[in-house]
């Protein structure tokens, strides 16, 4: 019984030494210092002053769209109900510019494929045409949609994974994947 009791306390002694030594290796006081903070993820690359100053006009030209369509259905909220799928695309930009957060060259041409389809699916819904709906899929198919959070307004992105032969004018109960993994 002994044995089995200093057993016991060299464990207990190992496991308290362990783990003193784990948080004196932390940060401490200092890393809550606003200006000594490690930025996770870390700060991207330099983006050059002609892209970003492209970005930023497109960018403005997609916000000014976002508000004409707000405006016009504001008396239409099943249509309204849309305009976050068109809204995910400036935030997403818009995010990426004020956090730095392109991490390599070929992110800044993607922020630019973004910008214009959110464009495209802000000219569908000034069309009246519902985004994403009686679509047949020949292929595999992703989809990036968002919805507005009713706990804090912000804009919440998630994306639909069709299958092949998936046909939304079906009345057949057909598998639907989805991720709403949030940012990154």
């Amino acid at each position: 019984m002994k044995r089995f009791s200093l057993v016991a306390i060299f464990v207990i002694a190992a496991i308290t030494l362990i783990a003193a030594a784990h948080t004196a290796r932390a940060d401490g006081p200092g890393d809550n210092l606003a200006d000594k903070v490690r930025p996770v993820p870390p700060p991207g690359i330099e983006v050059p002053a002609e892209d970003a100053k492209r970005l930023e006009e497109a960018l403005a030209k997609l916000d000014s769209r976002i508000a004409e369509l707000r405006e016009k259905l504001r008396d239409k909220p099943a249509r309204l109900a849309e305009l976050p799928d068109v809204e995910i695309y400036a935030k997403a930009v818009r995010w990426a510019l004020q956090y730095h957060e392109f991490f390599n060259p070929a992110e800044i041409a993607t922020a630019d494929k973004l910008l214009a389809r959110g464009q495209e699916q802000a000219e569908r819904l000034a069309k009246g045409e519902r985004l994403g709906a009686n679509e047949k899929a020949e292929t595999r198919t992703v989809r990036v949609h968002a919805y507005r959070s009713k706990i804090d307004g912000s804009l919440q992105p998630y994306k639909i994974v069709i299958p092949p032969g998936y046909d939304s004018t079906s009345e057949r109960p057909r598998r639907l994947d989805f991720w709403c993994h949030g940012r990154g």
